[in-house]
């Protein structure tokens, strides 16, 4: 289950300590397990140096929080709002991580592509700390990037994928708005490759989230079926 603590501006919107603990015994007497999605509001990369630093200290204070429960990864956006200084961006992103990575263990810490840039922009950086990823697949779709280069690139370090139907105006569609055949080759690829990790249906609508589940499971089974034919 992946939580979204989308906004952070009021601490009210964050979990409180009790959520935390009712979360902890869902964990406990259900076995289910939590991916947490840090806010959309903050931005550790800013050039604005007092947001950046308060951006890096609600993430901090998230992961305290919310540690209790153990989920299996934080999903975090390297933003790049009006990036004026390429230089500046990077040493921004650098000295942040450095703080973040002091305080999170790295597999923890999942860095997601977003469909605002290239992920080439962030590719040196996540080099340099052999950072874990959470592979968006719709937003390296309307980055205009091949989503399979980067599975392939990070596949070791790839924690989580969020799958979808394709962004428009940054609303979350239905897995039906894409081609049966995208959807069935996002599958066979993850299956041929062994990718254990979770994979979430990133979608903020009931009716198209089991809508888009049924659609998933037709097609892994769609995708065994077959192998079934072919032995036969």
């Amino acid at each position: 289950v992946q939580l979204n603590l989308f906004e952070s501006n009021d601490i009210s919107m964050l979990p409180s300590s009790y959520e935390i603990e009712e979360l902890k015994n869902i964990y406990k007497e259900s076995n289910i397990q939590y991916i947490i999605h840090m806010p959309l509001d903050i931005d550790i990369c800013s050039d604005n140096n007092n947001f950046r630093k308060e951006s890096v200290q609600k993430v901090e204070y998230i992961y305290h929080l919310t540690k209790r429960i153990n989920p299996l990864g934080y999903i975090l956006h390297l933003e790049r709002y009006k990036v004026a200084n390429e230089e500046k961006w990077i040493d921004n992103t650098f000295e942040s991580l450095d703080q973040l990575y002091k305080e999170i263990p790295k597999q923890k810490l999942l860095i997601e592509n977003i469909g605002s840039y290239k992920s080439k922009f962030i590719y040196p950086i996540l080099d340099f700390y052999s950072s874990h990823i959470c592979l968006d697949i719709s937003h390296a779709i309307k980055a205009g990037e091949d989503w399979e280069f980067i599975y392939n690139r990070y596949f070791n370090r790839i924690n989580a994928i969020h799958f979808y139907g394709p962004e428009i105006n940054n609303s979350h569609q239905c897995l039906r708005k894409h081609p049966r055949e995208f959807i069935s080759h996002v599958i066979e690829t993850l299956i041929a490759t062994n990718y254990s990790n979770p994979l979430i249906l990133e979608l903020f609508n009931e009716i198209d989230f089991f809508e888009s589940k049924k659609i998933l499971e037709q097609e892994i089974s769609n995708y065994y079926r077959s192998k079934l034919y072919k032995v036969g």
